[in-house]
């Protein structure tokens, strides 16, 4: 997978995410994420574990090291979105 490839998701929650791609990493590799929430707001940084995965479809991760300010604004996001 590319460094810095833009990857899509519509699958979010406060312990990870769900990320479309048809060459997802492997089950239990780790990597580092770079994301928006919003894209006028500052970008979220956080290693991630690969917790399922699947050719064609894509990769179930779970954030490891999200900070403070990090989990609030993604807390606050998914408020707003339900």
């Amino acid at each position: 997978m590319d460094r810095d490839a833009i990857m899509v998701t519509r699958d979010i929650s406060i312990g990870g995410m769900f990320i479309n791609g048809d060459f997802p990493l492997p089950l239990d590799a780790e990597t580092r994420l770079t994301f928006r929430l919003y894209p006028t707001e500052p970008a979220i940084a956080c290693r991630a574990k690969v917790m399922y995965s699947r050719m064609g479809m894509g990769m179930g991760v779970q954030f490891l090291d999200l900070s403070e300010a990090a989990s609030q604004s993604l807390l606050k996001f998914l408020n707003e979105a339900n």
